[in-house]
């Protein structure tokens, strides 16, 4: 395995970052995907259905989360259909949903905080709003990578219309930019390589 780093992160990055779109129209994430996609990173939306507009993403791998305020059974059944997948996570959950659906693989709510990569992790993950200036979220993710915390950072509708297209661009091309310093990548990547003791696999790559 490639090693960048001696972070605790994959292949020793220094902290990682996950993107989470809740509530974007149709024309935003036809946006959002192709600057993620320029650069190869993939993130995770909270979705309250499964329209056309996911099918892409699905196809591109992104981690199809569930709005906590949708039809959640509903709305899982049909993403499924567009990614196979049983298991998916759940984005704005309450403290009634720590017992946790045996179909929901992680709950995320509006409770600011950040991760370790050793774990373990809570029940109901924190998470951070993102501010509509590019470069000011580029400095927060930073800040977080910089303690070699993972942060997720949410995004909704108008922090995205308000940070601009070209506001979003430079975003993503900052983070394509540092790919060796942050992983960035879906709450689900990041979430599975925990449990799965990445953080304990990756410190013995590297004394090797």
């Amino acid at each position: 395995m490639k090693q960048f780093g001696n972070g605790p992160w994959k292949e020793g990055r220094a902290g990682a970052a996950s993107l989470c779109y809740l509530g974007l129209s149709p024309e935003q994430i036809e946006v959002a995907a192709k600057h993620h996609a320029a650069v190869g990173i993939r993130a995770t939306i909270a979705c309250a259905g499964a329209d056309a507009a996911l099918a892409e993403l699905a196809r591109c791998n992104w981690d199809l989360a569930v709005a906590a305020h949708a039809d959640t059974a509903a709305t899982a059944e049909r993403l499924c259909m567009l990614d196979g997948r049983r298991l998916r996570g759940c984005i704005r959950a309450g403290e009634s949903s720590a017992a946790g659906d045996p179909d929901t693989l992680y709950h995320v709510t509006d409770t600011p905080g950040t991760l370790d990569a050793a774990g373990p992790l809570p029940a109901m993950l924190p998470s951070m709003a993102t501010m509509a200036d590019a470069d000011e979220l580029a400095e927060a993710i930073d800040a977080v990578v910089s303690k070699g915390k993972w942060a997720i950072w949410r995004m909704d509708a108008d922090v995205f219309e308000a940070m601009s297209t070209q506001g979003h661009h430079r975003l993503l091309h900052w983070l394509g930019h540092h790919h060796a310093h942050i992983w960035c990548a879906p709450i689900r990547d990041i979430f599975e390589w925990i449990h799965a003791g990445g953080h304990e696999a990756g410190r013995t790559a590297a004394t090797r």
